[in-house]
């Protein structure tokens, strides 16, 4: 009579699927704020907000999600023609844009107290700045600062040959040795 030991076998290869697949994972997490990382380097630094915002999300164990977090990043990326200019001051929409011209137009400068007429002056100081940075967007547009394209072209290049490694990497550390 005969003794198989493929029950031990198909566990084994079962184990080392699963092992292969964390690494797998593990490296795609990398490469996610790698992606992150190499994003934040290409956006405008004097837009801080936009730069700050850039992260990566897990959708699912094999799906990140790299983005910013702002409304304007994709006016930055793009670019706008002359002619289409910022929203309303009103309008919830231009909230980041008022942060980031706040931060611009008071740095250095102490902000006065909520309820005084020092802070009424600053509000219409900063609504004036506004309306003459839309002025300008509206007459000149917004020159393209690509920083999605080129991360995703660095990614689209990396991608297969790092998760390669990541295989090779974990099946030698298993002593299955260089699978290539």
């Amino acid at each position: 009579m005969a003794t198989s030991n493929i029950r031990e076998v198909k566990i084994a290869i079962q184990a080392e699927g699963e092992g292969l697949v964390r690494a797998l994972v593990d490296e795609l997490a990398r490469l996610a704020q790698e992606a992150v990382r190499f994003m934040r380097q290409k956006a405008p630094k004097w837009r801080s907000t936009l730069t700050n915002s850039i992260h990566a999300e897990q959708v699912s164990d094999v799906e990140w999600l790299v983005r910013p977090g702002v409304d304007y990043a994709q006016a930055v990326e793009e670019g706008s023609k002359p002619g289409k200019g910022l929203p309303r001051w009103s309008d919830p929409a231009a909230a980041d844009i008022k942060a980031w011209l706040t931060t611009k137009a008071f740095a250095g400068r102490r902000r006065a107290r909520k309820n005084s007429m020092k802070a009424v002056h600053e509000n219409l100081e900063l609504r004036d700045r506004y309306q003459g940075l839309a002025w300008h967007v509206r007459h000149f547009g917004v020159k393209a600062s690509p920083f999605v394209g080129p991360t995703a072209e660095m990614m689209r290049v990396q991608f297969p040959n790092r998760m390669a490694l990541a295989a090779r990497r974990y099946l030698a550390t298993q002593g299955g040795g260089d699978p290539a």
